[in-house]
């Protein structure tokens, strides 16, 4: 049976994530992190926005759980070999009984083998789960001047948000800048969207180059009279 976390762990970098949200927004999102991690209860966010963030985190949480459910069966495998016995239970199992029921969710006793495994199993949980941050965070390099550094997701994110023709606009203003100046930003993503929005800039509603790239993604179809000329000349 796999056993129950009670705490996880989430990146800071997601901080920059949640700048363009309400604090009413934030508590929702937070609430629903809550909720999946404890109950694996999946939020119906109506604003899209909401569940991009909600999607990224979940990322995170997923991959924990995961090699926390494997270093937990490793140890209970290796927990087996040996160990002290546990205590015997108290003189009076009446009065356990009786001081149990007004306990919820009793704690339980665990052996000092126990004990040393769950915390080798949570330092191990984070180590790892940094590991898998850093990878889903690893950057890429854009702008005529290669100097604008973006994750796979924070460039989708800008063309969700902007638009891809505003996205790449703004990468070039960017990277112009930075190469003039020399100056020099904590976060590409964050200083592309804060511009954008200090321009009071909205996505639009028609991008031409979001329709020509969905359009060269679209299926050739070929006309009865095409198919039998590329056969006659095969």
């Amino acid at each position: 049976m796999t056993e129950k976390k009670t705490s996880f762990v989430l990146p800071t970098d997601l901080l920059s994530e949640l700048e363009d949200f309400s604090d009413d927004e934030v508590g929702k999102i937070f609430r629903a992190v809550l909720n999946y991690t404890s109950e694996s209860a999946e939020p119906c966010f109506g604003d899209r926005a909401m569940k991009v963030v909600f999607r990224h985190i979940r990322k995170y949480i997923d991959s924990a759980n995961e090699n926390y459910d494997k270093k937990v069966q490793a140890n209970r495998i290796n927990g087996a070999k040996g160990g002290r016995p546990k205590k015997e239970a108290a003189e009076n199992p009446t009065v356990f009984e009786e001081t149990q029921r007004f306990s919820e969710k009793p704690d339980k006793t665990y052996t000092e083998s126990e004990t040393d495994s769950k915390s080798e199993i949570e330092s191990e949980s984070e180590s790892e789960l940094e590991s898998v941050s850093k990878a889903l965070t690893r950057t890429k390099k854009y702008g005529e001047h290669n100097n604008v550094e973006l994750s796979d997701d924070e460039y989708g994110r800008l063309a969700e948000r902007m638009g891809v023709s505003n996205r790449n606009s703004y990468i070039e203003k960017l990277s112009d800048y930075m190469a003039a100046t020399g100056k020099r930003y904590q976060s590409h993503y964050a200083t592309i969207r804060n511009w954008f929005r200090q321009d009071g800039g909205t996505k639009p509603s028609y991008d031409m180059d979001e329709f020509l790239r969905r359009a060269e993604q679209l299926p050739v179809y070929k006309s009865n009279k095409e198919k039998k000329k590329e056969n006659e000349n095969a």
